[in-house]
């Protein structure tokens, strides 16, 4: 007998949808029905699991206890439709192996391209990406979400398997002719300051804690969650942003490194980025080595 929530599953998508976007009017746009299509749907799939999913609040829509174990079962579900669709797609290839590999987007941008091209030899394997912050993609990697992660940091656990690939570090960086010299504490107060506040260095520092130890206090403080939203920002000439020595070099004569006071040098916050994966990952030892190879020669290329 099939239980009641069988007879619902296509309003799994609605809930799973305004669980990513966190608004009723943003999902509503998103899957192009109204709102009040939406929250029928949302108050019928409630009624079928017999628990409330989720909380209005003023930041946006929270998942009760019920609405999370609810949103990692679709998690889950549209993982295995998505392999199911691929086997089917790729059922003419049946040697054809698949790697899920999951990074942040600043560093995919530059890396993915690189990888790619260390991996075109063997046509027989097929690498997916997802980005997402690191910590988020570290715990997709526990969650079998993806196979492969490339990180800033990484899990310390006995289950994990850590390879170092590359050591960063932070810096201020500003457009070219918007300043001439090293930054003043007088410069600082009438500069707006964008940055990632909850990045962390190897030792779990935040750059929150980085940039407000110095003591100094910004005009205004932009915070993002990704380092080339700052980039383009940066460049436009909204402000000074922090980045990643190494994003920055790949951005060319666009930007320039900045002394700013209170810090004593122009990188800070020392940190390591690692390709990690579990250790009972179901992968043939070779395209283990493959992957690692390939992704050490393109980091190479990268830096």
């Amino acid at each position: 007998m099939l239980p009641d929530l069988a007879r619902h599953t296509e309003k799994l998508l609605y809930f799973y949808e305004m669980m990513q976007q966190r608004s009723l009017q943003g999902t509503s746009r998103k899957l192009r029905i109204s709102a009040a299509t939406l929250s029928y749907n949302l108050k019928e799939l409630e009624l079928a699991v017999d628990a409330k999913l989720f909380e209005r609040t003023k930041k946006g829509i929270t998942p009760t206890v019920a609405g999370e174990r609810l949103f990692q079962f679709c998690h889950r579900l549209y993982r295995g439709l998505e392999e199911v669709q691929l086997q089917i797609r790729d059922a003419a290839h049946p040697t054809r192996r698949r790697i899920r590999l999951g990074t942040f987007s600043s560093i995919a941008i530059y890396f993915w391209p690189l990888l790619q091209n260390e991996l075109k030899s063997d046509k027989s394997l097929s690498v997916s990406i997802t980005t997402r912050r690191s910590r988020e993609i570290l715990e997709a990697l526990m969650q079998r979400e993806i196979d492969i992660a490339i990180t800033v940091g990484t899990l310390r656990l006995p289950e994990v398997v850590n390879h170092k690939l590359y050591h960063d570090s932070y810096g201020f960086y500003a457009r070219p002719n918007l300043f001439t010299k090293a930054l003043t504490e007088l410069d600082v107060k009438e500069t707006t300051l964008l940055y990632i506040p909850d990045a962390e260095d190897d030792e779990g520092i935040t750059l929150r804690s980085h940039i407000h130890q110095s003591g100094l206090r910004y005009l205004e403080e932009y915070e993002f969650d990704s380092f080339d939203v700052i980039a383009a920002f940066v460049k436009k000439g909204y402000g000074i942003g922090v980045l990643p020595v190494k994003v920055a070099e790949n951005m060319g004569n666009d930007l320039r490194r900045i002394s700013v006071p209170g810090l004593g040098k122009k990188s800070f916050g020392d940190h390591c980025f690692y390709l990690s994966y579990r250790r009972d990952l179901e992968l043939l030892q070779s395209d283990l080595l493959l992957l690692k190879d390939a992704a050490l020669k393109a980091v190479q290329k990268l830096t």
